[in-house]
């Protein structure tokens, strides 16, 4: 949830009500702060494998483009063998 991450009052109740409202429908939640890794891509990819869904939450576009691009994470839309439709 980085793009809300200059509002840390309003990040973790955003955070638990949309928690709360995925577990809901069904959803095993966990939290990926793209903050831990930053210059660590591989590790962010080996996280990131078993998980078929990710939930990106609105906020700061220009805050949220930096932490994709430190941690690596932009280049899962290109991954090899993916379909090419990139993460929704």
């Amino acid at each position: 949830m980085n793009a809300l991450d200059n509002f840390p009052d309003q990040r973790a109740q955003w955070m638990q009500s949309q928690s709360n409202a995925l577990r809901k429908l069904g959803f095993s939640v966990s939290e990926l702060d793209l903050r831990a890794y930053f210059g660590r891509g591989n590790d962010l990819r080996g996280f990131a494998h078993n998980i078929n869904t990710i939930w990106i939450n609105g906020g700061n576009a220009f805050i949220l483009r930096r932490a994709t691009r430190q941690s690596g994470f932009d280049a899962f839309g290109r991954i090899e063998g993916h379909d090419g439709d990139g993460i929704a």
